[in-house]
């Protein structure tokens, strides 16, 4: 008997010496503004269970000590309401220390050369103002803004006799949803945005516009990814009015991100179904509207 106990407890004293000495994560969450700092938190676990959460300090840092190495973890970062951004895969060896960076993009960027197209019924004068969400603001526009734009336009668009479209830039200051996109690589950009602004009810030299200035541009990465804010997501970080109300409005931006590696997770967009595709020939006050969400780095490289 004695010597039955002294081998169980050589037992538990080789077990105890065998677990795996933890690791370590720790990374930094840059895109966010200061004031969204305390929006934000990152958490790890595994596909069944969270192991830990934390906020990030004021240089956008977080760590976790003590984490398992002897099973696969998914480090993710998400906001107040539980919208997960991006979630990482990670393997940690004994003792090891990763560093996991995140990038939650477009919270206090900029809104690039969105264009606001006009076809009413028949010429008809017509009122365009627009509101950015928090302290956002109007930088850019064509024709000049004022107090809002007033204008003549006829039934194909044409507005004053002289401009095609509204054109605006500015800062938004609000937060984008980051959940739901796709990853596109770089040679497939031109053939996916038509297909794409074609399913969603774009037309003609709508598409056309948008190609030509925005596909020429995005070329220093080998993949984007692209998050569409599809009319009231869009309203949240800049609401049109439009008066006359027109009778249909379509508004679309895409938030744009050059990778050259992506291990994150993408819900799948849900897309117009073939009923309420828009018909090639449109009826009624028809406004549509596509711009480009960046951040201020971003902004500055393709825009200027």
């Amino acid at each position: 008997m004695k010597l039955f106990i002294v081998v169980l407890m050589v037992f538990v004293v080789l077990l105890v010496g065998c677990e795996p000495e933890p690791g370590q994560i720790s990374g930094t969450v840059t895109g966010f503004g200061e004031r969204y700092r305390d929006e934000f938190s990152v958490g790890f676990g595994t596909s069944f269970e969270t192991l830990g959460t934390t906020g990030i300090n004021r240089n956008g840092q977080y760590s976790f000590e003590n984490v398992p190495t002897d099973e696969d973890l998914m480090v993710w970062i998400s906001n107040v309401s539980r919208d997960v951004y991006e979630t990482r895969k990670i393997s940690l060896e004994p003792g090891e220390a990763k560093v996991v960076d995140f990038s939650v993009h477009v919270v206090s960027g900029s809104a690039g050369k969105p264009n606001i197209y006009l076809y009413p019924a028949e010429e008809t004068e017509v009122s365009v103002s627009l509101k950015f969400a928090g302290e956002g603001y109007i930088t850019t526009t064509i024709p000049d803004y004022g107090d809002g734009w007033n204008v003549t336009i006829t039934p194909d668009g044409r507005i004053d006799d002289e401009y095609d479209f509204l054109f605006y830039e500015g800062v938004v200051d609000a937060e984008a949803q980051h959940t739901h996109g796709w990853l596109i690589v770089q040679e497939e950009l031109e053939s996916f945005f038509r297909v794409n602004l074609t399913a969603y009810g774009f037309r003609g030299q709508e598409i056309e516009d948008f190609v030509e200035f925005w596909v020429p541009r995005l070329t220093d990465k080998p993949m984007y990814v692209i998050y569409p804010q599809l009319n009231e997501d869009y309203d949240n970080l800049v609401a049109l009015t439009v008066e006359p109300k027109p009778d249909h409005v379509l508004r679309l931006a895409y938030t744009i991100r050059g990778v050259d590696i992506f291990d994150g997770r993408l819900l799948a967009p849900e897309m117009p179904t073939a009923s309420f595709i828009v018909p090639q020939e449109r009826e009624g006050f028809w406004v549509t509207e596509w711009g480009v969400l960046l951040t201020d780095e971003d902004f500055k490289q393709y825009i200027h």
